[in-house]
């Protein structure tokens, strides 16, 4: 009696530990997708089956994106792996909306992942499945094992179910749009000329300089830039896709200096109200009386 509980606490540990640890690169390749900064849904897949991968690349390092199968007709599992290294598990999700799987995760260092999609327990479409003669632990594509549960302990069969009739879509996204460092400037009001300075973008983006708001000029990616007029400016970021970024801006000023009292007057010997004159409207000052 002991020795069969000890069997069955075993296998439940084993089924456990197995679960986000298969190497799922070896399976089949269905793509990729160039992602950068884009927070509407990239289609990774529109029609993948369960034991397939792909690579979303051109991703932000640091930045958290979302990948989900949410919608789709059978019970999916998500792995995210670093794709500079695959036996780096940076996330993964079973069942996270209904019966299929959501999940956050960070970018690498690397701005590349491996997604891999399988059926739940690391189901794949396969047609070997059953001569494999499996009467207790089943196999996947990659060579690794599951444990089964009731009828799914006997046959390797349930690996192929459901799946080969019917695909999902995968859609990956950024989480929260990607705001562009601030423009800086020693001095916003200049005689002549106002020199603006921007930061160094992460991996897989670029900035540019822009003269609107919606400029996708590519002409400007310098460090700095002088400029000689009034006005606003402006930086954008664009990633390795293509996708451009909101702006950051700043206001200059040239040739107009910071307005400076010219006088104040006052209409009789004991001041009560003060005419303050300078650039700009005058203003009247009235003030208050103390008592002593």
């Amino acid at each position: 009696m002991k020795s069969r509980l000890f069997s069955c606490l075993f296998l439940i540990i084993l089924s456990f530990g197995l679960k986000g640890q298969n190497n799922c690169p070896v399976g089949s390749a269905w793509g990729n997708a160039c992602v950068g900064i884009s927070t509407n849904d990239v289609i990774l897949s529109s029609c993948n089956w369960a034991g397939e991968y792909a690579t979303a690349t051109a991703l932000i390092p640091g930045l958290t994106y979302n990948v989900n199968t949410c919608g789709g007709s059978w019970d999916s599992y998500i792995e995210v792996r670093d794709a500079s290294n695959t036996s780096s598990l940076l996330a993964w999700n079973d069942d996270g909306c209904g019966i299929q799987s959501i999940v956050d995760f960070a970018a690498p260092a690397s701005g590349s992942v491996i997604i891999c999609i399988r059926e739940y327990h690391y189901g794949k479409n396969c047609t070997y499945c059953g001569s494999m003669g499996c009467t207790f632990l089943a196999t996947d594509d990659c060579g690794g094992c599951f444990i089964g549960w009731g009828n799914e302990a006997r046959t390797c069969n349930w690996t192929c179910q459901a799946t080969n009739s019917s695909c999902i879509t995968t859609r990956i996204h950024l989480n929260i749009a990607y705001n562009v460092p601030a423009i800086t400037s020693s001095n916003t009001h200049g005689c002549t000329q106002v020199t603006l300075q921007r930061q160094n973008p992460p991996s897989n983006l670029s900035f540019y300089w822009q003269t609107s708001a919606n400029g996708t000029s590519m002409s400007n990616s310098a460090q700095t830039w002088t400029v000689y007029s009034s006005g606003t400016y402006y930086l954008r970021a664009r990633d390795n896709c293509g996708n451009w970024s909101d702006p950051t801006s700043i206001n200059v000023s040239i040739g107009i200096p910071p307005a400076r009292v010219r006088s104040i007057s006052s209409t009789d010997a004991t001041p009560r109200d003060l005419e303050i004159s300078g650039h700009g409207p005058t203003r009247t000052i009235r003030p208050r009386r103390h008592r002593l």
